[in-house]
């Protein structure tokens, strides 16, 4: 009993230290997501706590990975934060797009850890200064086509190039000192690439393609405005039961990414031997993966009272 007491003390306070932190007073919709906040915060909780304990090892063992793979898997976790901020705060708009980023740094994450984890650095960072390259190049070449004056845009080409060759000469001392390798190609170009290589092309197909939609700000947010317009004068409640279903779907999407977060932590913590982070994810993973499946059911009652054409 002591324990279950001091464990709902630590969730109240964790929970308490996050709304404060970010100014939110919750409305009563949102209580329920506060355990996804809980779940978020504890999974990284762990890893960090058992990376104290580790850490000396990791660094005798001459483990050149961890900390960058940790950078990386702390990405995700401030995205997906600022996901729940967005969602409690009304910046509904915003919560899709954050989405999609963190779950393009989780597949990151995942790739990298799954197997040759230096090389892959390597390659990921390989491909960032080639392609920032290309695209100094375009921004140069087309500066050159500008009638007038263009100094100052060309004097900004010369600054980015010698600032992304002051950045990688810097990273290559550092891969040098560590023994990771430097200037590996092969990493994945396209963003599916990636997420088939880690075995999860469904995923791409289900959530990453739909959130992309909603980035690239393609017409389906319009087409919809325009049919709730168009319902409001002859379905009763219309506006109110078309709002409950983009708030289904606002937190379907948060909480699949946040089991992609658990994925890649619990890869992370099994990767560098962290025992007690990896039982604590798992722990939470299994709540996030009953939370999602229970606002989808929720879902399925709600379908039912939808109006539809």
């Amino acid at each position: 009993m002591g324990v279950k007491v001091n464990s709902m003390d630590t969730k109240e306070r964790i929970i308490t230290e996050f709304l404060e932190t970010h100014n939110i007073d919750l409305s009563e919709p949102f209580i329920e997501d506060l355990d996804g906040v809980y779940w978020l915060i504890n999974i990284k909780s762990s890893i960090d706590e058992n990376l104290r304990i580790k850490v000396n090892e990791l660094l005798e063992d001459k483990e050149p990975t961890w900390a960058i793979t940790r950078s990386m898997l702390d990405r995700v976790y401030e995205q997906l934060e600022g996901g729940f901020i967005s969602l409690f705060t009304g910046a509904w708009a915003s919560v899709e797009v954050i989405c999609r980023a963190s779950l393009e740094a989780a597949i990151n994450v995942l790739y990298v850890l799954e197997s040759d984890t230096g090389n892959r650095i390597s390659q990921y960072m390989s491909y960032y200064f080639e392609e920032s390259l290309k695209s100094i190049d375009r921004y140069e070449g087309l500066a050159v086509t500008i009638p007038g004056e263009n100094k100052a845009r060309l004097n900004s080409a010369v600054d980015a190039r010698n600032s992304l060759a002051w950045r990688k000469e810097i990273i290559e001392k550092v891969f040098n000192q560590d023994g990771i390798p430097f200037g590996m190609n092969g990493w994945p170009r396209t963003i599916i690439d990636r997420f088939k290589a880690s075995g999860r092309e469904f995923e791409y197909r289900e959530i990453y393609a739909s959130l992309s939609s909603q980035v690239h700000n393609d017409a389906d947010a319009l087409i919809d405005f325009v049919i709730l317009t168009a319902l409001e004068e002859h379905v009763p409640n219309a506006s109110e039961k078309t709002e409950s279903e983009v708030f289904f779907w606002l937190r379907h999407f948060l909480y699949c990414c946040l089991e992609f977060y658990s994925e890649a932590a619990k890869s992370y913590a099994a990767k560098y031997c962290l025992a007690e982070a990896e039982a604590t994810i798992e722990q939470e993973t299994l709540l996030v993966s009953a939370r999602l499946r229970h606002i989808d059911n929720e879902y399925s009652r709600l379908q039912n009272a939808l109006p539809h054409s």
